[in-house]
């Protein structure tokens, strides 16, 4: 029936494996770095494009007068919104989640893998990004995080909308669904190109695919509809 396809398992995942309730240390630890790094290269691409790269304003070290830098991080994984706190940069950040905070050292980094000082503890994890979405494996499990908005009133979007919009103006540069298709909530359906960054458009709601409003070179505006789906 045409049914299955190279993408099955990866949404099918749960039939397959034993799901652990909440991802662990290392894994949050793992995934905070990569974003944590990202930032920092963003910020210094932008930099580098100014008009005086040596300037001390261009420099994204986290630093603050009188005080660490702390920032909010919030994860998706799964169906969970997972809130943390993160104090310090990149290299060395003390990670807040609920009630229990670790020290995380960056020690090396390659294109496929951190190692990294959990609280005392050197540990080498598989761990990159594709697109937005962060990778990590940790014990032969692997762990998709994506990065969510920090503050509700940037999450407006409805779980019950019936449509996906575009989150700012940007170029369409990759499409991983047609119209017909069932998929999951926060299945990755679009990836745009704003801002220098690429963000990947998720499902709001599981569901089967009406219209799909934007091919891969379009520009699209902000609010723009971008997928519609089937309404019962």
């Amino acid at each position: 029936e045409a049914r299955i396809d190279t993408g099955y398992l990866d949404r099918h995942l749960d039939e397959f494996v034993d799901v652990p309730t909440a991802p662990p240390l290392a894994a949050l630890a793992a995934a905070a770095t990569l974003r944590l790094l990202s930032e920092r290269a963003q910020a210094a691409a932008a930099a580098a494009c100014g008009s005086d790269p040596h300037s001390p304003w261009a420099l994204a070290d986290g630093w603050r007068i009188g005080q660490t830098s702390s920032q909010p991080l919030v994860l998706q994984w799964r169906d969970q919104r997972l809130e943390l706190v993160v104090e310090g940069t990149a290299d060395a950040f003390r990670l807040i989640a609920g009630d229990a905070a670790s020290q995380v050292r960056l020690l090396a980094q390659t294109a496929t893998h951190l190692t990294l000082l959990i609280d005392g503890v050197t540990l080498r994890l598989p761990a990159r990004m594709t697109g937005d979405d962060l990778l990590v494996h940790v014990d032969h499990r692997r762990y998709r995080f994506h990065p969510a908005r920090a503050f509700g009133f940037e999450g407006a979007s409805e779980i019950s909308s019936d449509r996906l919009r575009a989150p700012m103006p940007g170029r369409i540069v990759a499409v991983h669904a047609s119209v017909g298709d069932e998929v999951e909530a926060q299945q990755a359906l679009l990836v745009m190109e704003a801002m220098k960054m690429e963000l990947t458009l998720r499902a709001p709601m599981a569901g089967k695919i009406a219209e799909i409003q934007a091919a891969v070179g379009d520009f699209v505006d902000a609010d723009a509809v971008l997928v519609r789906f089937v309404v019962d």
